[in-house]
């Protein structure tokens, strides 16, 4: 890796080689992105793949459960979205609203310090000694404050932004602007003065050499190379210059930030900063209570709430980060912990298109290659040439094209993506347990004697005379017909806890169908009426998976519908949801 002293010479070059390595070597890109991930989750969130569950060495304590969604962006880099279950963060999470106020409070000073621990809107712990060019010194917060929040609501602006330009503070003396990059570059040159460096390094760094500061960051911690450095040997310079690289949000903010209007809306950046010097949660006790209804018949009731991380002064633009996976794989880890609403925004935000900015590369080239064509066909018949072959050619490939354009347009992945999707059996989604799907429908439509899909099973050899057989399989029948020591089991843990296996040819010769079907290894024969009772069995899953229920929209009523003597559901209704309950 080149030197942190290395000329501008040397850091440009090695940012183009870096670059141009990646872009040619997609491959690569995703093998380490694969690597990086599976670091991610065994180490630091501390799961255990083999005994499916979390350990309390994790980064947010204990798991439950995790799933990951990889997203590509047209940034020709991979990235992951986690949804994370923490036992510990939901237990606290409950007793924030507990009706005894001591238990309350001690549940939210738990919670803000364990909210401490997982993610981060601060450069550092301590206060920045910094001089501003009219003489005055001092920390941040002594000689600067915010501008009103006015200001800060047009620096949010598609393009008021440009006017404010990032300057969301004023100096107390002079009453000059100034930007949270500005205060990160006083800070810096003062640490760079008082280390009494030879070199004339001037602030801010170039983006090739911030760059190389960056992604050496984890390795220099690691090393100690620069431990007698007074500069780059100082933890709060190296923390400043990785976070600031990767988790400052762009003062004139970017395309996606203004998607759904002319506001920001990836963290409405800038924030304001919090006077209390301390995590906090806000609650929006004027709003009206969410009812959550529990499949124990109980009730939560509770009130809107967001956490408030701790956000000093210059550290407006900044995301909410974790400091571990930031430091460590320099990327930016952007967290979000709030009620359980904050579930579903993250499955649809994980699960969303991207085909959009995906095909907008492709497309772009496509259609300036048919405009091109078109062009050219048109100058020759305006300047009346004979139609030759070269003509037919060039309207025949731009028709070609247009089709080709059309036919692919929802199908368009770089090709770092291809890769992963061919390492992952062409999925982009993974999660700490196997999905199983129930198919509430095929169900009732068994039971209602109507047509289903079914798999046409073959089997060389039958019990009696050793015929090929055929039969029907399905898991509706599976459930159905189900062993008679499952009776009481409801579809929706039959399919989170049991499977079905087949026996071998060699058993089925030798009639050890029941030898082998045992309550003692968790194996259970089919009912007689299952026609694969002969020929399959239902065996216990060593982990439970997570149930994936398939039903048409409006077959599954609400819990609180479900109550004795309702009359809003229809019959249909119930028996959907008792099918899945």
């Amino acid at each position: 890796m080149p030197s942190l002293d290395s000329s501008e010479k040397q850091c440009i070059a090695d940012f183009t080689l870096r670059k141009e390595t990646r872009l040619d070597f997609p491959g690569a890109c995703s093998l380490n992105f694969q690597s990086v991930m599976q670091i991610v989750v065994e180490i630091l969130l501390g799961w255990d793949s083999n005994k499916q569950k979390g350990t309390e060495d994790g980064i947010v304590g204990e798991l439950d459960a995790w799933g990951m969604a990889v997203e590509e962006q047209c940034r020709k880099t991979l990235h992951a979205h986690f949804l994370l279950w923490s036992k510990v963060l939901a237990k606290m999470r409950d007793d924030l609203f507990n009706d005894d106020e001591a238990k309350q409070n001690k549940a939210r000073a738990d919670f803000c310090e364990r909210i401490d621990k997982v993610m981060s809107a601060s450069y550092t712990n301590d206060g920045w000694i910094v001089e501003h060019k009219c003489g005055a010194r001092g920390k941040v917060e002594e000689l600067f404050k915010e501008c009103k929040l006015q200001v800060l609501r047009d620096a949010r602006h598609k393009d008021l932004c440009r006017d404010i330009n990032g300057k969301a503070m004023e100096c107390k003396e002079c009453n000059e602007t100034v930007s949270t990059q500005d205060i990160i570059n006083l800070a810096l040159n003062e640490w760079y003065i008082n280390s009494k460096k030879d070199e004339n390094l001037t602030f801010p760094l170039s983006k090739e050499r911030h760059d190389i500061a960056m992604y050496r960051t984890s390795y220099d911690m690691m090393s100690g190379c620069y431990k007698d450095d007074l500069f780059w040997g100082n933890d709060d310079v190296r923390r400043i210059l990785q976070i600031s690289g990767d988790n400052e949000h762009c003062a004139l903010h970017g395309p996606r930030c203004f998607k759904k209007g002319h506001e920001c809306t990836s963290g409405s950046f800038p924030q304001a900063s919090y006077g209390s010097g301390s995590t906090s949660i806000s609650v929006d006790e004027s709003a009206d209570m969410l009812e959550w209804h529990l499949l124990d018949g109980s009730i939560k009731r509770r009130a809107p709430w967001l956490i408030l991380p701790k956000r000093p002064l210059g550290c407006q633009y900044l995301n909410t980060h974790n400091v571990p996976i930031s430091t460590i794989f320099n990327c930016n880890s952007n967290v979000i912990i709030g009620d359980a609403s904050n579930t579903f925004y993250l499955t649809m935000y994980g699960s969303k298109s991207t085909q959009k900015e995906d095909r907008e590369k492709k497309e772009r080239i496509m259609k300036r290659l048919i405009r091109r064509l078109t062009r050219l066909q048109m100058e020759k018949e305006q300047s009346h040439v004979e139609e030759d072959e070269q003509n037919d050619f060039a309207q025949g490939l731009s028709m070609m094209l247009s089709a080709m354009n059309a036919s692919t347009s929802r199908d368009v992945v770089s090709s770092p993506m291809a890769h992963y999707l061919v390492q992952n059996g062409g999925e982009r989604f993974s999660a700490s347990h196997e999905p199983k799907h129930l198919l509430i429908t095929q169900l009732e439509d068994t039971l209602d004697n109507k047509a289903v899909n079914f798999t046409l099973r073959r089997t060389n050899k039958a019990k009696v005379d050793g015929t090929v057989v055929q039969w029907p399989d399905s898991s509706s029948h599976d459930y159905i017909h189900r062993p008679k020591k499952l009776e009481d089991v409801c579809a929706y843990e039959f399919t989170e806890l049991y499977e079905k296996k087949f026996y071998s040819f060699k058993d089925m010769d030798a009639n050890k169908q029941d030898d082998i079907a045992t309550e003692e290894r968790e194996r259970y024969r089919l009912d007689e009426k299952h026609s694969g009772h002969e020929f399959a069995y239902i065996e216990r899953l060593k982990h439970r998976a997570v149930a994936v229920v398939s039903l048409p929209r409006g077959k599954l009523c609400l819990l609180k519908d479900l109550e004795l003597g309702s009359d809003s559901p229809s019959d249909d209704m119930i028996i959907e949801t008792l099918l899945v309950l």
